[in-house]
C-alpha cells in the first residue's frame, strides 16, 4: 500500500535502487536481527563476498553499508546500501548503483608499505581499533590501494586514516 520506487538499468535489467516510502513507528527487532535480514537479502540477490563496512541507526531504521571483499581487501567503490525497518525487518531501501558501476576484478599487487611502516604514520593521540587493506575512490577518477586504520581519540570519536599501500603517503 505504500509508494515504492524502483530504478532498473537499461543494460542487463539490474535493479539499481529501490525505495519504499514507509516510516516505521517502532522498533520490534534488534540491530543484530536487522543485520541478518540485510545479509539474507544480499545473498538472495546473488551479492556474494560482501562485508559490512558500517551501519547507522536513525529512529526505527537501520542503514547498512556493504563493500565487496576481494581476498582480504575491502573495495569501497563496490558498495551496496540497505535500509531495514526495525519494526518488521523489511528492506525499505536498496542502492547498488556504486556496485553496478564500479564492480570489477582488480589487479592488486602485494603492498609495498608494511603494516608497521603505515601504522607509524597514525597520530600517536589516536588508538587503532582495527586495520586492514582497502581500495578507496580518490577525488579524481582513479582508485587508491591503501592500508585503512579505524582509530579512536580520547573522547571516543572515530577517525579513518588511510595510508597509500604503494607510496606510503597518508
Amino acid at each position: 500500500g505504500e509508494d515504492c520506487t524502483v530504478c532498473v538499468s537499461k543494460r542487463g535489467g539490474y535493479v539499481v535502487s529501490a525505495l519504499r516510502e514507509r516510516l516505521p513507528q517502532r522498533s520490534a527487532i534488534t540491530v543484530e536481527a536487522a543485520l541478518r535480514k540485510a545479509e539474507e537479502f544480499l545473498r538472495a540477490r546473488r551479492y556474494f563476498s560482501m562485508r559490512e563496512s558500517y551501519h547507522v541507526q536513525e529512529g526505527n531504521i537501520l542503514t547498512v553499508t556493504y563493500c565487496y571483499l576481494q581476498g582480504d581487501v575491502l573495495c569501497y567503490p563496490d558498495m551496496v546500501k540497505l535500509s531495514v525497518a526495525l519494526d518488521t525487518g523489511e528492506i525499505l531501501r536498496f542502492d547498488a548503483e556504486a556496485y553496478l558501476t564500479s564492480h570489477t576484478k582488480r589487479e592488486l599487487t602485494a603492498p609495498k608499505v608494511s603494516a608497521e611502516e603505515a601504522r607509524a604514520l597514525v597520530a600517536p593521540t589516536l588508538r587503532i581499533v582495527s586495520e586492514g587493506l582497502a581500495v578507496i575512490p580518490s577525488a579524481g577518477e582513479e582508485e587508491l590501494f591503501c592500508r585503512e586504520y579505524i582509530c579512536e581519540n580520547e573522547e571516543g570519536r572515530h577517525y579513518l586514516v588511510y595510508v597509500n599501500a604503494v607510496t606510503g603517503v597518508q
